[in-house]
C-alpha cells in the first residue's frame, strides 16, 4: 500500500501547491519528485511513473498556450481524468499499474501466479473506477450551486473507498480462491489412488515383540531395519504421491533371533499443529495452501506445503534422521521418538539437505546437497564424527530438481536433469514440476578437495534421474550407473531404465549406454562400495502380465554387471514390493555375501510381510519371512543400521 502511495506522491504535491494559486511551482514540484525519487521507477518502465512524468511534461507545455486561471479552476478535472486514463491504459495492455509495485513487496515465484495478477487487476480497477467518480464530481461543480468545499469533501470518499479496497481486498480474495481450490481438491481425493489399496495410510502405531517367522533367521543379524514414506494422518485437501504426506518410519529391531515391529509418526511441527486442531491444515505440491489460516498461532509454522519428512532415513555418527527434500532433517531417537528438526551447527536456520545423502565407506565422511527455489544448489560435508567440515553453494540457472547423487573417491557428480521446480505452479495451471527439455542436461563434475574450486561441466541431451545406483573412477573417467526416464512428465511417467554413462573428464563428454530394457527403480548397492568398482545391483522390476493390468513392483532383479546378467526373483501378481536393502553378512568377504530385507504386501489377503533373501542364492525361497502385526503401506526409502541401539 505504501508503495503505491508513492507513486501518487508527485500528484499530491501538486494539489497542494496548487491550493495556494502557485500553479508553476505545482508542476515543478510534481516533475521533481517524479524524477529525483522515482528514478528507478522510471527505468524500470512502472505505468504510474511514466505517466505522470508525460503528463506534467505536457501541462507545463500547455501553461505557455494558456492562462493559469484555466488550468487552475479544471486542474482537479484534468487530474482525476488523465489518472483514470494512466490506470485504464494499464488494465487495457494487461499490465495493471498495482502490479508493478506489489512485486516490490511479494516473492518473486509468486508475480506469475494467477491469484497475484487477479487481484491487482481488481485494485486496478478500483483505483480507475474512483478516478472517474472524482471526474464526474468534479464535472458537477460547473453546473451545480453547492459550496465548492462540498466537493472537495466528497471527492475524498471513492480514494478512501479505493484506499480501503487495496488494504482488504488481497487477502479476503486469497482465502475466497483457497477456499474454493481447496474444497475441489478435496473432493477429488475421494478418487486418488495413492490414497487406496496399500497406498492407504494407516493412524495406528503400534511395538510388537518376538514376531512369528516361517524359516530361518540369519544369526548373525543385529540392527534395526527401519523404512520411511508417507502416511497422512488426516485425509488431506491435497495429496501428490509420492511428494506430500507425514512421515511414518516402520522398523524392525534384529536381536538374539528375535524381532520386534515398531512404527511412529515423524512428530513434525506441522503435524502437532494438525494434531491440535483434529484435521489437515497444510497443502502439499499442486495446492500450496493453508486450511483456516485463522486457527493457527504466531508460533505456528507458516509454510502452506507440508514437509513430513517422509522420504529417507539414515543414521550418522549416532544421530538418526529422517530426510526429505531440499529441507532441514528431523532427528529421531533409536526408538522412533521424535526429538525434533536437527541442527549441527546451531546455526539460525537448520542446515538443508535432500533425501539422499553418500557416505564415504573409507573416510565415513557424510556428502549432503540440496536444492531450493533461488537457482542455487548447496553442499555440505560431515566428518565421521559428525563435525561439519566443507559447505559450500553451486549457482545454477534454474531451480532444478536434483534428488539424488553421487561420489567417487575424489569426485562429487551431480546431474542437472531439465526438471524446474515451482511449488507457486498451480496458480498458473501447471505442475510443481515441469520438464524443459529446451535446457538439456547438464552434468556438474567437483573436486572432494577442493568443492569450492573450478566446476567441470558436461553437457548432454535431456534426460532425467531420480535414483544413483553408484559410481567410480577409472583413470580419467567416471562410470556412473543409474536409473534413467527418457523425460518427466508428471501426468504420464514413462518407464525408467538402468543405464550406465562414461563421463570422459579430459574431453569433458558423457556416454550413454543402456543396460537393460525392463522398467526399473529404486537402485540399491551394498553399501560398503559406495564410491568403488560394483558387480551387483538391486532393483524391483515391472513385468508385465496379461493376467493383471497392474504397474506395481512384484519382483526384483539382481544385476551383474561382470558378466551382463541378471536373475529375478518373482514374488507373483498377487505381491507387491518397492525398494529392498542390501544387508552384508557378518564378516562378509565377498560383495553379495548378505541378504536382501524388503516388505512385501498381499493383496488377496490384504496384509503386509517382511522378507529377507540370500544375495547369493537370489532366486531360491526366502530364508525367512516374518509375519507383521499389520499392513505395511508402501513407502519409498529404508536403511539397515547395524549393531546395537
Amino acid at each position: 500500500m505504501l508503495n503505491i502511495m508513492l507513486g501518487f506522491l508527485p500528484w499530491i504535491l501538486y494539489f497542494i501547491f496548487l491550493g495556494y494559486n502557485l500553479h508553476i511551482l505545482a508542476i515543478s514540484a510534481a516533475l521533481a519528485v517524479t524524477v529525483l525519487l522515482s528514478f528507478d521507477e522510471l527505468k524500470k518502465g512502472f505505468i504510474l511513473t511514466w505517466g505522470t512524468l508525460l503528463f506534467f511534461l505536457l501541462l507545463f507545455g500547455i501553461t505557455f498556450f494558456t492562462s493559469f486561471d484555466w488550468l487552475t479552476l479544471h486542474a482537479d478535472l484534468i487530474a482525476s481524468y488523465a489518472l483514470a486514463s494512466i490506470a485504464g491504459f494499464s488494465l487495457l495492455i494487461n499490465k495493471p499499474f498495482t502490479l508493478q509495485y506489489a512485486r516490490k513487496q511479494v516473492p518473486k515465484e509468486f508475480w506469475k501466479s494467477e491469484i497475484f495478477i487477479r487481484i491487482n487487476q481488481w485494485i486496478t480497477g478500483v483505483w480507475t473506477t474512483s478516478f472517474l467518480i472524482n471526474a464526474f464530481i468534479d464535472s458537477l461543480q460547473f453546473y451545480t450551486a453547492f459550496n465548492p468545499w462540498f466537493y472537495q469533501t466528497i471527492s475524498y470518499l471513492p480514494i478512501v473507498c479505493a484506499v480501503w479496497f487495496t488494504q482488504t481486498f488481497p487477502d479476503w480474495y486469497k482465502e475466497k480462491k483457497s477456499r474454493q481450490l481447496i474444497e475441489q481438491s478435496e473432493l477429488a481425493q475421494k478418487n486418488n489412488p495413492f490414497l487406496q489399496q496399500n497406498f492407504a495410510p494407516i493412524t495406528q502405531e503400534l511395538e510388537r515383540c518376538n514376531l512369528s517367522i516361517t524359516g530361518v533367521l540369519p544369526k548373525d543379524l543385529l540392527g534395526i531395519y527401519v523404512r520411511n514414506g508417507p502416511n497422512p494422518l488426516f485425509p488431506p485437501f491435497s495429496y501428490t504421491y509420492p511428494f506430500d504426506g507425514d512421515g511414518m518410519l516402520h522398523a524392525l529391531y534384529f536381536k538374539e533371533g528375535q524381532v520386534t515391529y515398531k512404527n511412529r509418526f515423524v512428530d513434525t511441527a506441522q503435524l502437532q499443529v494438525e494434531r491440535r486442531l483434529g484435521k489437515a491444515i497444510y497443502g502439499g505440491v499442486e495446492l500450496p495452501f493453508i486450511r483456516d489460516q485463522k486457527l493457527l498461532k504466531p508460533t505456528d509454522p507458516s509454510l502452506p506445503i507440508k514437509i513430513g519428512r517422509f522420504i529417507h532415513v539414515i543414521r550418522h555418527a549416532n544421530h538418526y534422521l529422517a530426510l526429505h527434500e531440499a529441507t532441514s532433517a528431523y532427528e529421531i531417537d533409536a526408538q522412533l521418538n521424535t526429538i525434533g528438526e536437527w541442527n549441527p551447527t546451531n546455526a539460525a536456520e537448520a542446515i538443508a539437505l535432500n533425501a539422499h545423502t553418500r557416505r564415504d565407506p573409507q573416510t565415513g565422511e557424510l556428502f549432503t546437497i540440496a536444492y531450493g527455489i533461488q537457482s542455487l544448489i548447496t553442499y555440505h560435508v560431515f566428518d565421521k564424527e559428525g563435525k561439519l567440515i566443507k559447505h559450500g553453494i553451486i549457482n545454477v540457472q534454474h531451480n532444478y530438481m536434483v534428488h539424488d547423487f553421487v561420489i567417487t573417491h575424489h569426485y562429487v557428480v551431480i546431474f542437472l536433469c531439465p526438471v524446474i521446480v515451482d511449488f507457486m505452479a498451480q496458480m498458473k495451471g501447471k505442475h510443481f514440476a515441469t520438464w524443459e527439455p529446451q535446457l538439456s542436461t547438464r552434468i556438474a563434475v567437483l573436486s572432494r578437495a577442493h568443492l569450492d574450486k573450478e566446476i567441470i561441466w558436461i553437457n548432454s541431451e535431456a534426460f532425467f534421474c531420480f535414483h544413483f545406483a553408484n559410481a567410480y573412477e577409472q583413470k580419467q573417467k567416471i562410470i556412473i550407473d543409474y536409473i534413467r526416464y527418457p523425460d518427466f512428465m508428471m501426468a504420464d511417467l514413462k518407464p525408467a531404465f538402468l543405464y550406465r554413462t562414461t563421463l570422459n573428464l579430459l574431453q569433458k563428454t558423457a556416454y550413454h549406454q543402456q543396460l537393460d530394457d525392463r522398467n526399473v527403480e529404486f537402485p540399491r548397492i551394498n553399501d560398503h562400495y559406495t564410491g568403488n568398482q560394483h558387480r551387483y545391483i538391486y532393483t524391483p522390476v515391472y513385468l508385465p502380465s496379461a493376467a493383471t493390468s497392474s504397474d506395481i513392483y512384484h519382483a526384483l532383479i539382481k544385476y551383474d554387471l561382470n558378466t551382463n546378467s541378471s536373475i529375478v526373483h518373482d514374488f507373483g501378481q498377487d505381491v507387491e514390493i518397492s525398494e529392498a536393502v542390501y544387508v552384508p553378512a557378518n564378516q562378509s568377504k565377498q560383495e553379495d555375501d548378505g541378504y536382501l530385507m524388503l516388505f512385501t504386501y498381499h493383496k488377496t489377503t490384504k496384509k503386509s510381510l517382511f522378507v529377507i533373501l540370500d544375495a547369493q542364492n537370489f532366486a531360491s525361497s526366502p530364508l525367512a519371512i516374518i509375519k507383521l502385526p499389520q499392513r505395511v503401506p508402501h513407502g519409498l526409502h529404508g536403511s539397515w543400521l547395524p549393531g546395537s541401539w
